[in-house]
């Protein structure tokens, strides 16, 4: 079973290959960016490089250079995607030495086609058989993609998985955004707590202050009647003693 690596930073794109090229009987491995194609590429060494030349961290082109600086994948075929072929991307596909550049977006069955074209001359006589997988057909579009009979039906296998993959996304995104939500609002209800507290903490010191206040007054204010008591006390002699004189 031959194995092909797929990058693309697309999520609902990598799932399709993924289904697409593994029902073609291939060995599919995937990675999301350029670091890990590389990363797949020496772990795995598979026998066709597919990949996309816009991806994060290194592009098509940084992996496809990397595959040709390996002595085992001077002839490797490496099949890049972008959704823009020009003449810029030709001349850079040219540099890293590209098997052939394709034009998203394309035909998985024409994808698949170009595989078995390029794969051909490495497999023995009857490995087509062996796989599961049918000889190829002449290309007969421009572009070198390829049709077979069934092609309508497969691209509307692959229409529908894409839509699929498409709501996942729509549903990871929504999910993402009410988790960033919840995380700020506990975030907003953590600060208010602490604000509470804190709020409750001076409100207890102002209440012990307020009974220490309070009990020294009470103190105070019996000491000031005991004092007037006493003061009266004294005088009350003083008084009787003037009366018994007069």
């Amino acid at each position: 079973m031959a194995k092909v690596l797929f990058a693309d930073d697309s999520l609902s794109v990598r799932l399709v290959a993924l289904r697409f090229l593994t029902t073609a009987g291939y060995h599919v491995t995937l990675a999301a960016d350029g670091d890990e194609a590389i990363e797949r590429f020496a772990v795995d060494r598979p026998d066709v490089v597919i990949a996309d030349i816009i991806m994060p961290e290194k592009s098509g082109f940084a992996v496809c250079a990397h595959v040709r600086r390996q002595p085992h994948a001077a002839d490797m075929p490496v099949l890049l995607t972008s959704p823009i072929v020009d003449g810029d991307t030709q001349r850079q596909a040219d540099m890293c030495r590209a098997t052939t550049v394709i034009k998203k977006p394309f035909s998985w069955e024409g994808l698949v086609a170009q595989i078995e074209i390029l794969l051909a001359p490495k497999q023995p006589a009857g490995a087509g058989q062996e796989t599961g997988v049918a000889p190829a057909s002449a290309p007969v579009h421009a572009n070198g993609l390829l049709e077979t009979k069934r092609s309508g039906e497969m691209e509307a296998r692959v229409a529908a998985e894409q839509e699929r993959c498409r709501r996942l996304e729509d549903q990871a995104v929504d999910l993402r955004s009410n988790l960033m939500k919840a995380a700020e609002t506990i975030s907003n209800l953590e600060a208010r707590l602490a604000r509470s507290e804190e709020q409750c903490g001076q409100l207890t010191q102002k209440i012990r202050e307020i009974e220490y206040a309070a009990a020294w007054s009470e103190r105070l204010t019996k000491f000031l009647a005991d004092l007037s008591e006493s003061k009266l006390g004294d005088k009350d002699p003083e008084v009787s003693s003037r009366t018994e004189d007069s």
